[in-house]
């Protein structure tokens, strides 16, 4: 008789509520990190200046005593973003493009959050205000080059199953940029509505995008 522990046993079923409450209690461990690097750069700044009172050199401490452990946290937990690919070769080189893809944000936003506006103000991410153009070239070098390759392997990696989702989820943002552009335009020019922000039409579309792929992976 075989025990049961012998016996070959699948992976779990993906389940969706596990997988947000995983990836919801991640982001929460990763707002940890966050504030201890924040506390690390904004004390560490002024202990290098001199200008450094005790708080600078607690806060500094707090955040050095943090960062080493939330860090291991966060490697030993991450989900996995890839919401149930099966650890086969394709599977690992969607996780690849998946990690890649995030690498790609935080280096394309770089060179906007470490820089000064034209006025010496801060520059943030999410404005309109004018950017320096030292600064635009390589985050328009890194969007136009790397998107694209990253999109085309993707999807040569991709199975039929993954297209439909994908194809289905960018149908339903592309009937809502289709949709929502030309009337906000419209209601812009008879003074209706306030003058278009194309950001929020395109993150508006990105949300519709995921949600629609989610749905026809797991629902439809």
């Amino acid at each position: 008789m075989t025990r049961k522990d012998e016996m070959f046993e699948d992976e779990k079923p993906f389940h969706m509520g596990r997988y947000f409450a995983h990836v919801i209690g991640w982001s929460i461990l990763l707002s940890f990190l966050l504030v201890g690097l924040i506390f690390v750069w904004a004390g560490s700044k002024d202990i290098v200046t001199g200008e450094a009172t005790q708080s600078d050199w607690i806060f500094t401490a707090i955040g050095i005593l943090m960062i080493p452990p939330v860090c291991w946290a966060l490697w030993r937990y991450m989900p996995d973003l890839t919401m149930g690919e099966p650890k086969t070769p394709r599977g690992n080189r969607i996780r690849w493009i998946l990690g890649a893809v995030i690498v790609i944000g935080v280096a394309i936003s770089f060179p906007l959050i470490n820089r000064d506006g034209p006025d010496g103000e801060r520059l943030h991410l999410f404005s309109n205000s004018p950017l320096p153009t030292d600064a635009v070239w390589p985050m328009m070098a890194l969007w136009a080059i790397a998107i694209p390759i990253i999109a085309y392997i993707a999807r040569r990696n991709s199975d039929d199953y993954t297209l439909a989702a994908n194809d289905f989820g960018f149908m339903l943002g592309g009937y809502l940029f289709y949709f929502t552009a030309p009337l906000w335009w419209i209601g812009w020019r008879g003074g209706l509505l306030p003058q278009p922000d194309v950001m929020i039409i395109f993150i508006a579309s990105f949300v519709v995008i995921n949600f629609g792929n989610l749905w026809k992976r797991h629902v439809g």
